[in-house]
């Protein structure tokens, strides 16, 4: 045991560091934050940011739209093409001189449901004949279609 007067003298004796900035603690480092620091390798990570960082957003996308007071987001005269309405129902079509080949159809659509095969020609959708630009308006209401079927013409019902 040492005499009580080296006690007094002794200059590397420091006050245990509690973590806490009361009693007890470093006045010089009472305005600093405490940083826990690792212990293992691969332990783990802490965010100590105070700014919030700036959102990054796809290519083209403004997530603040700047809208016109005169905008119209329905156009009100779009034409719709053929092929858009046979690919909507599930015809891949292709366009021979006498009407749009049926060349491939979607598994679980439309089409199929009806009973259109590969190979059917569509000659026309709601009895309006079909051309290579042909184009629908904007309230299409597809009831029918008149294909030709090894050279017998069958009209099919989309309503099934």
């Amino acid at each position: 045991m040492l005499p009580a007067n080296d006690i007094a003298e002794r200059t590397d004796v420091k006050p245990p560091n509690t973590g806490n900035k009361g009693i007890g603690a470093d006045p010089k480092k009472a305005n600093s934050a405490a940083v826990p620091k690792a212990e293992a390798p691969g332990g783990g990570s802490i965010d100590q940011a105070g700014n919030v960082p700036n959102k990054i957003y796809p290519r083209g996308f403004d997530p603040t739209p700047k809208a016109t007071p005169d905008a119209n987001p329905f156009n009100r005269d779009a034409k719709i093409p053929v092929t858009d309405i046979l690919n909507l129902i599930g015809i891949k079509p292709a366009f021979t001189g006498s009407g749009w080949r049926a060349e491939a159809i979607s598994a679980h659509s439309m089409a199929e449901r009806v009973g259109v095969k590969v190979g059917d020609v569509i000659e026309a959708i709601n009895d309006q004949p079909l051309g290579e630009k042909t184009v629908f308006g904007n309230k299409f209401d597809g009831k029918s279609l008149r294909v030709r079927r090894d050279g017998k013409p069958i009209q099919i019902e989309l309503n099934r």
